[in-house]
């Protein structure tokens, strides 16, 4: 199966068991520890504790009220955190 979210980014071929979607649709690696898609919240959203990794780009286009990092999550770069205000907040 081939998991895509737009058509510049696609996840390649993919068992369901290597990754899970939580109910704002954020997609993350099976063992929480990567974020590899976000989605977009009306109002605020919490990345989960225990999060290390947040993949380049996959905040880019989704529309967030506030973002909450937790602690556990590496920012190397400005560009992991890039998102949209959500249109509530805009």
């Amino acid at each position: 199966m081939q998991l895509c979210f737009s058509s510049l980014i696609c996840l390649g071929m993919i068992d369901s068991d290597l990754l899970w979607v939580d109910s704002f649709g954020f997609v993350y690696s099976a063992d929480g520890k990567r974020m590899l898609k976000g989605a977009n919240v009306e109002g605020a959203y919490w990345i989960p504790e225990g999060v290390e990794e947040i993949e380049p780009g996959a905040l880019i286009g989704c529309k967030i009220g506030t973002l909450h990092v937790p602690w556990t999550a590496h920012v190397h770069e400005h560009d992991q955190l890039l998102f949209s205000l959500s249109s509530s907040d805009s």
